[in-house]
């Protein structure tokens, strides 16, 4: 309630300089936040030499957040391209691998500005986009359960940990890594 400076949406819409509606979805925002909004991703998300892919966290439905892992069949209902014996497996889309000389089950590591996971498998597969790795959220508990304990790695430890500005949660989505 005391975070942000309005009382209303309608306040925050009258504090802006512009408002445009969407003539498809009668939504309504505010131009000048969404603007910067779009000028902060446009910063995040640009290639850069040190850091040239994005790293996509996702969920895996029967492991969520990794709370699933506390029991023992989920381990039997994950499929051999998630992880496979203690390895989890990333995602890559076909023209990144190419690019990085990467083959179906390789291993990579990936750092990023925060630090290093190691000892990853690959998938190859056209569902990721080009210069985006994906991984698996949930895995590389260090003592949850003995059913997830050592199983894969934490993403999470690499991933960025600044703060979305519109939606005040963790920007994870952003996160800048290189493989090697």
């Amino acid at each position: 309630k005391n975070s942000l400076p309005w009382a209303s949406y309608k306040d925050l819409i009258k504090s802006t300089d512009k408002i445009e509606i969407n003539n498809t979805t009668n939504f309504i925002f505010p131009t000048k936040i969404f603007k910067n909004y779009i000028s902060d991703i446009s910063k995040k998300t640009v290639k850069s030499s040190e850091y040239p892919l994005i790293l996509m966290p996702f969920e895996r439905p029967i492991v969520a957040d990794g709370r699933g892992l506390a029991y023992p069949y989920v381990l039997k209902g994950l499929d051999g391209k998630t992880l496979l014996g203690n390895k989890l497996w990333v995602e890559i889309n076909p023209l990144t691998a190419e690019k990085y000389g990467i083959s179906e089950g390789s291993t990579i590591d990936i750092q990023s500005a925060r630090g290093e996971i190691e000892d990853l498998k690959v998938h190859i597969t056209k569902t990721v986009a080009p210069n985006v790795v994906a991984i698996p959220l949930g895995f590389g508990h260090i003592a949850f359960t003995k059913y997830a304990e050592g199983k894969g790695v934490n993403p999470k430890k690499i991933m960025s940990d600044e703060i979305d500005p519109l939606s005040g949660i963790t920007d994870w989505w952003c996160t800048r890594i290189k493989i090697s």
